[in-house]
């Protein structure tokens, strides 16, 4: 009797090990490039606390995601360096292999390495890849191409079209096209690209059998199994633009929660499942640009994609969701001042302070703050092209200042203007290797002290960042511990495809 109750045990247990064993049909990859604990921390502050959001008291998509799943932390280091760049991150992230900054696909020798596209579609599986920038940039470039540059973007066009996922939705249409423009390019985009090779690779993708889209309607009624969506010459808009936009029946530009689901429609009618990779690229660029306006714009365009996401997987268990970074960019902080503390005493009921008043030492960053985050009207990048677009006589310190206080989160001063104009230099200033950037954070550094605001960098740090599986009983073994970008890539793939 013995025996056979041993034996009844090993079978179930058996039985109970092949079944959690079993993996996912699906894997949806939502990167927020950039997106550090500080800005998540941001995202999760703003939809608990911030008066009058759009949150209304629920918790975000985040949070929701981190309550329900299993998380992990990843630190962000490249071969031979403690920081790194999307291509090397997002290298690691989609073959499990270290690469060399600024490389894409290939290892720490150069050779090319298995990505996350290649492995799944030889398990049968369909591919999309979707992102806010484009499609030729450096994230999601990793997962389908190689380059020994990330900024060989002509090149990886036509690498990502030899690729072929099935589904590719961002902008970056000058990669496609040469100079001379190509066939059926629509007026809102224009039709002359940066290919020195003469290729019209949008030609070349119709004749692969892609549905070639350029706008938000367009996508919406594609029906086939293979869809181009290339819906800005380069970058596509940011998040401030787009969000205000949202509610507007004929805009051309999709959001990144509308390009995901449509993804997710396209490729979920593989019955063998899909890989699809959503990226929200341009937390990154807020950070790079220390725009903390726009950096809370970016993460809500972040958060209403993961809500999306998760709308689509409700009910569902074969698919895994993973949520993560590439790496952290800008050092973005509230902090405490002492300068603007309210001071007036408060009356106190309980006994500890024996009827004596509460003051507040130093000014510890209200709530309110967060709410004018969310009311900033234009990036610092859009606003300081649009003053210097003005004829050179209007491009003073006051016309700047009147510029930023009606649209900026914080009103400056003609002479914190004039400053701002002035740039600044110091032991920081070297992290800061992009000039536009550097401009943008000049501005920052006269607007963000007035919200409690510090920036630590332009550039990538080594600050570790979250990652969060949820969806599917494998989610644990993906998301659990410290593991570096490439140990995350290697449990994402035997966990997806062992």
């Amino acid at each position: 009797m013995n025996f056979h109750i041993k034996l009844a045990v090993c079978v179930l247990s058996f039985g109970a090990s092949f079944a959690q064993a079993s993996p996912p049909r699906n894997l949806i990859l939502l990167i927020g490039d950039g997106m550090g604990p500080q800005a998540a921390g941001l995202l999760l502050n703003y939809a608990r606390y911030a008066p009058r959001s759009e949150y209304g008291g629920a918790p975000s998509a985040l949070e929701r995601a981190m309550q329900t799943g299993s998380i992990g932390v990843v630190l962000p280091k490249t071969y031979d360096w403690l920081t790194g760049d999307s291509a090397a991150l997002s290298t690691a992230l989609a073959s499990g292999v270290e690469a060399r900054p600024a490389v894409i696909g290939a290892d720490k020798d150069g050779a090319p390495v298995e990505n996350m596209t290649a492995l799944a579609q030889r398990a049968g599986k369909a591919v999309g890849l979707v992102s806010d920038t484009r499609i030729t940039h450096a994230t999601p470039a990793g997962f389908a191409a190689r380059s020994r540059h990330r900024d060989l973007e002509a090149g990886i066009a036509a690498d990502l079209l030899r690729t072929a996922p099935e589904v590719m939705l961002s902008g970056g249409l000058d990669y496609f096209i040469p100079a001379e423009g190509a066939e059926g390019v629509p007026p809102h985009l224009k039709n002359s690209g940066k290919r020195k090779d003469g290729r019209d690779l949008l030609k070349e993708a119709r004749s692969a059998g892609y549905a070639v889209v350029f706008d938000r309607s367009s996508m919406e009624k594609a029906a086939g199994p293979r869809l181009l969506g290339l819906f800005d010459n380069s970058r596509m808009t940011d998040a401030i633009t787009a969000l205000g936009a949202a509610d507007d029946p004929a805009r051309k530009v999709p959001l990144l929660e509308e390009m995901a689901v449509k993804a997710l429609q396209t490729l979920s009618r593989d019955e063998d499942g899909f890989f699809l990779m959503v990226e929200a690229g341009q937390i990154d660029t807020a950070g790079h640009q220390n725009d903390p306006g726009r950096l809370l714009h970016e993460m809500l365009v972040f958060d209403r994609t993961l809500a999306a996401i998760l709308k689509w997987m409700s009910g569902r268990r074969d698919t895994l969701l993973v949520v993560t970074a590439d790496h952290e960019t800008g050092g973005f902080s509230f902090n405490y001042s002492r300068e603007g503390a309210d001071k007036s005493p408060v009356a106190m009921s309980g006994s500890v302070f024996g009827g004596e008043p509460y003051t507040a030492e130093y000014d510890f960053a209200a709530p309110e703050l967060l709410s004018r985050l969310r009311l900033q009207k234009r990036s610092f990048e859009k606003l300081l092209k649009e003053f210097s677009r003005l004829p050179a006589a209007e491009m003073t310190p006051s016309r700047l200042a009147s510029l930023v206080s009606a649209a900026g989160p914080a009103p400056i001063t003609e002479a914190e203007a004039s400053a701002a104009l002035a740039g600044w230099d110091g032991p920081t200033r070297k992290f800061y290797t992009d000039e536009e950037n550097a401009v943008c954070a000049a501005l920052s550094r006269q607007v963000s002290p007035k919200l409690n605001i510090s920036w630590a960098t332009g550039s990538h740090s080594a600050t570790p960042f979250f990652l969060v599986a949820l969806g599917h009983e494998s989610a644990e073994s993906v998301a659990s511990g410290v593991m570096s970008a490439a140990e995350a890539g290697k449990r994402m793939i035997e966990t997806f495809l062992p």
